[in-house]
């Protein structure tokens, strides 16, 4: 949750209502972080992702399009472009993973813009644009020609064009993935917290101590921690 002016003081914080002048106040955590400053990369990168996902969003009633999302535009274009095409094929054309490109045809399955059928492999399913949305594609073309159009312009006002700069990162990401960077980080960060990021490195286990782990302290009780994806 983002820190925010009108959120409740925290615990122990003196606040007008204390008797404590403003003056006396601790500097909120945002005043000292600055914006984002409790954000990764990934946190940040989604958050953009969103604003300009809600605000074309926010286009589709005015154009009759009711319940339609941006990411669905990418789907129906490929298959206008490929023809009917299996799950594998539009994840390529995409550029998405296979899971993510599943998940969006569900969707358009479930809003009737999509069948799939039995293809000539019997194993492989193929998925086939319904009539439905042959009807709605002029409407996508200039719903997708204005968006473009109002794109090119946002980029012409930053330093850098996105596209670009996506690219590039796409291409880094290629010669080496963030996981091995990370490995490779862990010198770079404060010696106390090395001990934690061990696991990330190969190499043969310690020894262990009873009642201790491999760093020296006795077992956590709360044991290995798991953490459910919320974007899931």
């Amino acid at each position: 949750m983002a820190f925010s002016p009108h959120a409740p003081d925290a615990p122990g914080t003196p606040g007008p209502a204390d008797g404590a002048p403003d003056a006396q106040q601790p500097p909120a955590p945002a005043e000292l972080a600055g914006p984002g400053g409790f954000s990764g990369l990934g946190t940040r990168l989604r958050h953009l992702l969103d604003l300009l996902e809600s605000e074309v969003a926010s286009l589709y009633p005015a154009l009759g399009l009711d319940g339609y999302r941006p990411r669905f535009s990418p789907f129906l274009r490929a298959l206008d472009a490929l023809g009917p095409s299996p799950v594998r094929d539009l994840a390529r054309a995409v550029s998405v993973t296979h899971s993510a490109a599943s998940q969006t045809v569900s969707r358009l399955v479930a809003h009737g813009l999509v069948e799939q059928r039995v293809g000539a492999d019997a194993r492989q399913r193929v998925v086939h644009l319904t009539d439905r949305a042959r009807e709605l594609l002029p409407v996508l073309a200039a719903e997708w020609a204005v968006v473009e159009a109002a794109a090119e312009e946002f980029e012409a006002e930053l330093p850098y064009r996105l596209t670009d700069l996506i690219a590039a990162a796409e291409e880094a990401l290629a010669r080496r993935p963030l996981r091995a960077r990370v490995v490779d980080a862990v010198d770079s960060v404060p010696e106390a917290l090395r001990p934690h990021l061990k696991a990330l490195r190969p190499g043969p286990p310690a020894p262990v101590t009873e009642g201790k782990d491999e760093t020296g302290a006795a077992p956590s009780p709360m044991g290995t921690m798991t953490f459910d994806d919320p974007n899931r």
